[in-house]
């Protein structure tokens, strides 16, 4: 038995002569029992055993490794909240947290190692439930500093939450606002030729992106807060966020005040509509060929440009 565990004394080091020693294992045990059943039944007890040992130290080896991943979670975890928030309780208890954690990461590695320097099974097998146990420690650990974690940056933004969602509001409803402005100016007022401007419609669309520009950067420097792991940073990115709400909202205005340019003077003559009771309607010299009809039945548009003012005057007054 002792030349066939020899293979595997050094297992952590050198898995694939572990490997092969199974291998060179099983066919001298195949040879052996050609020629002694009884030497095959003892010599697979053996190689069950051995199955067994190997298994108990990759399964230790893993909980060390497992258990120095929180310790190094933990470790970095109480770092930022360091970083972020000394001055609160939450960071001293992190602390502290994160050292149960790397003491039981340091517990666990040794527990590994044992299973992997001992010969016997049963003696591997309580090592490995050994490193299980400490891992879980180290887990349970690195949890708390992550959650004390969370709690303090949740505590330190709350001075300026109200602010980022006050902001980022402003920012998508203006965006919102402008958009639906040259949507409307768009619908009424794409004709425009005379008494008005077809570039008033361009300026809004310029304004519009403008503001639809400004609110993205909101969102972003809105995430940019949730992430934030230090008072000055959330004071930053507030105060960023906030400027870009201005700039959306003061782009909106522009928008709206071009489209509502826009909408002075409509495809369909609706502002001149009022004017029908005056015998003068249309006797303006400078404005002598104003409209044509388009034909459409449905909508009598028609746009400023084309007839004299009496052709105008039928389609718009006349008839309705």
């Amino acid at each position: 038995m002792g030349s066939i565990l020899s293979i595997f004394m050094n297992y952590r080091r050198n898995i694939l002569a572990g490997i092969s020693g199974i291998v060179i294992s099983i066919g001298t045990l195949s040879t052996s029992a050609s020629a002694n059943p009884k030497s095959f039944i003892f010599e697979g007890q053996i190689l069950a055993s051995v199955k067994k040992l190997i298994k108990y130290r990759v399964k230790a080896d893993q909980f060390a490794d497992d258990a120095e991943a929180s310790a190094k979670q933990a470790n970095t975890n109480a770092a930022k909240l360091e970083v972020c928030c000394s001055e609160l309780p939450e960071a001293d208890e992190a602390s502290e947290y994160a050292n149960q954690a790397k003491e039981a990461a340091i517990s666990a590695r040794d527990k590994s190692d044992r299973a992997s320097s001992t010969n016997k099974s049963s003696k591997a097998k309580d090592l490995k439930d050994k490193a299980k146990g400490f891992a879980s420690q180290a887990e349970e650990a690195a949890e708390k500093v992550t959650t004390l974690l969370n709690d303090a940056l949740e505590s330190l933004k709350e001075e300026f939450t109200p602010r980022v969602s006050v902001a980022l509001d402003l920012a998508e409803s203006s965006a919102k606002r402008a958009s639906e402005a040259v949507s409307t100016a768009k619908d009424c007022c794409s004709e425009q030729k005379i008494d008005g401007d077809i570039s008033d419609i361009e300026d809004a669309e310029e304004a519009a992106e403008e503001a639809a520009k400004a609110a993205s950067e909101a969102v972003r420097l809105a995430k940019s807060f949730e992430k934030a792991l230090s008072y000055s940073d959330s004071e930053k990115f507030t105060i960023e966020l906030e400027l870009a709400a201005d700039e959306a909202a003061k782009a909106a205005s522009e928008a709206v005040s071009s489209a509502n340019l826009a909408k002075r003077h409509p495809d369909d003559f609706s502002d001149l509509y009022k004017n029908c009771t005056q015998g003068d309607l249309f006797v303006h010299k400078k404005h002598q060929n104003i409209g044509y009809p388009i034909l459409n039945e449905k909508t009598k548009k028609v746009r400023y440009k084309g007839y004299q003012w009496q052709n105008v005057w039928y389609n718009i007054c006349k008839q309705r």
